[in-house]
C-alpha cells in the first residue's frame, strides 16, 4: 500500500482499523444476541467435524520447545494445510471472478456508481463522502476481491476520482467480499454471516468517513492522483523477493504435512506404537 499509494494511505488504514474495531465494539456492547452466537458456535463444530479438522492436541513445553521441535513444526504445517483447505475453493473462484471484473468492467462504470470525490484537487462534498463509503463496500462484495487483492483496486479508484473516505471504506470491505461471507456461512451458518456482514458493513462505512474528515481536520487529506500505470508495475524489489521467500516456506510445511500422514493418519500411527 505504502509503494502504491503512500504513507497517507497506509495511515489511514491503520486508523481505519482502530475505529472499526472501537464501532464494532460499541455497536456488540449495545446488542449482540446470545442465541444467535451459541448457534453459530454449533454450526461451526459441526463443519469443522464434517471437514476432520480435528487438530492434534497441543505439544507441552514453551513456545521456543515447540518452535525449535520437529513436532511443533509438524502441527503448524498441519494447521498450514487445514486453513487452506478451508478457503481454497472459494479464493480461487473469488480471484477468477476478479480477473474478469477488472478486466471487463469499463471504467464508466465506476465512475457512474461513485459520485466524484474531488477530482481537480477540489474538496469533495460530504455527500460525496458519504456515498462513497456506503457503495464501495457494497463494490467489494461484488468483486469478490479479498485482503489479498483489493489495494490495486483502491489504487484504480482513487486514480480516477473516488474521494478519500471512499477508498478507505473500500479497504475495510475485504471483510465483507463475496467469498468471506461464503466462508463464514459455510462454517456459522447463514443467520450468523448476514448478522455480522451487516454489522461489519456499518462499522465499514462509519469508520472511512471517520478517517476522511480526522484527516481533513489535519489538512492531511490527500490531493494527488497519479494513474494507474504509474502505481502498478513488476519490479525486483523486497516483495518479490519476499514472495520467493513465503512460497519456499509454504512448500516445506506442505512437505511436514504429507510427510507426516496428513495429520489423522499421523495420529493414528502414534496410536498404534503407544499401546506396542
Amino acid at each position: 500500500m505504502w509503494a502504491l499509494l503512500g504513507w497517507k494511505f497506509t495511515l489511514g488504514n491503520i486508523l481505519l482499523g482502530t475505529i472499526m474495531v472501537v464501532y464494532a465494539y460499541a455497536l456488540t456492547s449495545l446488542w449482540f444476541p446470545d442465541l444467535l452466537a451459541d448457534e453459530a458456535k454449533r454450526h461451526a463444530e459441526e463443519a469443522q467435524k464434517s471437514e476432520g479438522m480435528d487438530m492434534e492436541p497441543g505439544m507441552e513445553g514453551s513456545w521456543r520447545d515447540k518452535l525449535l521441535s520437529y513436532e511443533g513444526w509438524r502441527n503448524i504445517a498441519h494447521a498450514f494445510f487445514m486453513e487452506w483447505k478451508m478457503v481454497w475453493k472459494e479464493i480461487l473462484i473469488g480471484f477468477t471472478i476478479a480477473g474478469f471484473i477488472s478486466v471487463f468492467v469499463p471504467q464508466a462504470f465506476w465512475d457512474a456508481i461513485f459520485i466524484g470525490g474531488g477530482e481537480g484537487g477540489q474538496s469533495p462534498s460530504f455527500f460525496a463522502v458519504v456515498e462513497n463509503a456506503l457503495v464501495a463496500p457494497i463494490v467489494a462484495f461484488f468483486t469478490f476481491i479479498g485482503s489479498m487483492g483489493n489495494v490495486p483496486l483502491v489504487a484504480m479508484l482513487w486514480s480516477k476520482g473516488n474521494s478519500f473516505g471512499g477508498v478507505m471504506a473500500f479497504l475495510g470491505a475485504d471483510l465483507v467480499a463475496a467469498t468471506v461471507i461464503w466462508v463464514h456461512a459455510k462454517y456459522y451458518g447463514w443467520r450468523y454471516a448476514l448478522f455480522i456482514s451487516a454489522l461489519l458493513y456499518v462499522c465499514m462505512a462509519a469508520a472511512g468517513i471517520t478517517v476522511h474528515y480526522l484527516f481533513a481536520v489535519f489538512g492531511a487529506v490527500p490531493t494527488e492522483r497519479p494513474s494507474l500505470q504509474d502505481m502498478v508495475r513488476f519490479g525486483i524489489d523486497y516483495t518479490f523477493f519476499l514472495n520467493l521467500a513465503f512460497l519456499a516456506l509454504a512448500a516445506v510445511l506442505l512437505w511436514l504435512h504429507f510427510r507426516g500422514g496428513g495429520g489423522e493418519p499421523a495420529r493414528a500411527n502414534r496410536g498404534k506404537h503407544a499401546h506396542a
